[in-house]
């Protein structure tokens, strides 16, 4: 934050030494929009080089604080198969120290509930998704003995132990029904576990004497959570949000209350947990992707060079490193406006489709060589029609914003030319971009640069 700032008034400083150079009028006019910028030089010649890069795992913080989390696995047409596992850990709810399942309880059943949050799915939802479900052998924690934070990232997992349950079921249409008759909410999957599982539970509770679900601490030595992971031939990663009062374990049970000699319907719920006196989840992330045999994966092997075909994808997939250095063969210079333009066009033999909608924002990072960012800005998607000729192309085309990094990049110099384009992951999504490369032969990649020339 500190050098951002320092940048910043160095812009300052610098505009004000230009100014002074010019007259009173043309103050505040190093960075121009609208029509002033037909006063501006224009370029979208400088040549673009393209590096496709294996994205770094994904530091898990942000994901634990929205505790929006990804599930599913998909087989991508371009991009082969990828998949998203988690695991979470349990609580007994709020208040509910000394936690008991009543008098001489009879399980009915017991059902793992994921919400959907907010966002789309991915892939092919018509198709049966299988998951499987794990009991896990080891403690989630936010911090270690000496306070400190602990990291978790995505190509971390829980280490897990004896298989609990295994579900097949559809996106968006599940429903569970128990023997006592209990319908499940929609915005929900349900996944039904074993009943050995569940017994489990009420065995524990029914021991004389035992402290398993006194406190958190018992109950956590007791059970330390669960993990999901999807089958390898599913077809739709979806978000589920993990601290929504619909994300649950739930036993269903029958019991006799006091002054009743007849059994009663009961359940209890138990909610995935949050660290102690936040709302960070306690919950990881796993993702896997396999490009054996795909254009990426071609791309990769050599070297990364991308010609007429750039590939994005989340989930600590793939992203590209540009470089920019022709930017410093024309001099001394003011940067008014720099945008990226990439253009997905849209043919009839194009895979992307309502399976594989195109991301609405593209992120990016700007480099340097102490490893510091400067964000600019998403790049907003609109679908548009171009011309060549008399034929009309219809295409989604991202203008990504650049001024602020180019600026900096100018200011600092050769050297630290490097820009990283990703698709943002905060929060979690499971989408991916197919674009033109710098080369393609029609409407390639390209920085639209509005400029000054300092005399």
């Amino acid at each position: 934050m500190k050098l951002i700032h320092s940048f910043y008034l160095l812009i300052i400083v610098f505009v004000c030494v230009l100014s002074s150079c010019q007259s009173s009028e043309d103050i505040d006019a190093d960075f121009l929009n609208g029509s002033d910028l037909l006063y501006a030089n224009f370029t979208d010649s400088i040549k673009v080089n393209a590096t496709l890069i294996r994205s770094e795992p994904i530091n898990l913080g942000a994901a634990q604080s929205n505790s929006v989390f990804l599930l599913g696995a998909l087989d991508d047409p371009i991009f082969g198969p990828s998949s998203a596992s988690m695991c979470m850990q349990f609580t007994l709810g709020t208040g509910q120290n000394n936690l008991n399942f009543d008098s001489l309880p009879q399980l009915d059943s017991v059902v793992l509930s994921l919400a959907y949050s907010t966002g789309s799915f991915y892939g092919d939802t018509d198709k049966e998704q299988t998951f499987n479900v794990f009991e896990i052998t080891d403690s989630l924690t936010f911090s270690d003995l000496d306070g400190e934070a602990v990291e978790y990232l995505t190509d971390n997992f829980c280490e897990t132990g004896q298989q609990v349950g295994a579900s097949s079921l559809k996106f968006s249409r599940d429903s569970v029904f128990t023997d006592s008759g209990t319908s499940m909410p929609l915005e929900t999957i349900n996944i039904r576990l074993d009943d050995d599982f569940g017994q489990k539970f009420l065995d524990a509770d029914a021991i004389e004497e035992d402290s398993t679900f006194f406190n958190i601490v018992t109950f956590l030595d007791f059970f330390k959570g669960l993990a999901v992971v999807p089958d390898e031939n599913n077809t739709a990663i979806a978000p589920f949000n993990l601290l929504d009062s619909d994300t649950e374990l739930k036993f269903y049970y029958k019991a006799y209350l006091t002054n009743s000699d007849t059994l009663s319907k009961r359940q209890k719920s138990f909610l995935v947990r949050a660290q102690t006196g936040t709302n960070n989840v306690l919950a990881l992330n796993e993702f896997k992707h396999d490009y054996t045999g795909t254009a990426p994966q071609a791309i990769l092997d050599n070297e990364g060079k991308i010609t007429d075909q750039i590939y994005l994808q989340s989930m600590a997939g793939l992203e590209v490193e540009l470089d920019i250095s022709e930017i410093f063969d024309i001099g001394d210079l003011i940067v008014n406006k720099a945008e990226l333009e990439i253009n997905n066009v849209l043919e009839a033999t194009n895979p992307d489709s309502l399976l594989f909608p195109q991301p609405s924002v593209v992120g990016f990072q700007l480099v340097d060589s102490n490893g510091d960012d400067l964000y600019d800005g998403g790049g907003q998607v609109i679908v548009t029609n171009d011309t060549i000729g008399t034929e009309v192309y219809r295409m989604n085309r991202y203008n990504i914003p650049l001024t602020l990094s180019i600026q900096r990049l100018v200011q600092e110099g050769r050297g630290n030319s490097t820009l990283k384009l990703k698709i943002l992951d905060s929060p979690l999504n499971p989408f991916r971009l197919t674009a033109n490369g710098p080369e393609a032969e029609l409407f390639p990649m390209k920085l639209n640069l509005f400029y000054t020339e300092i005399e």
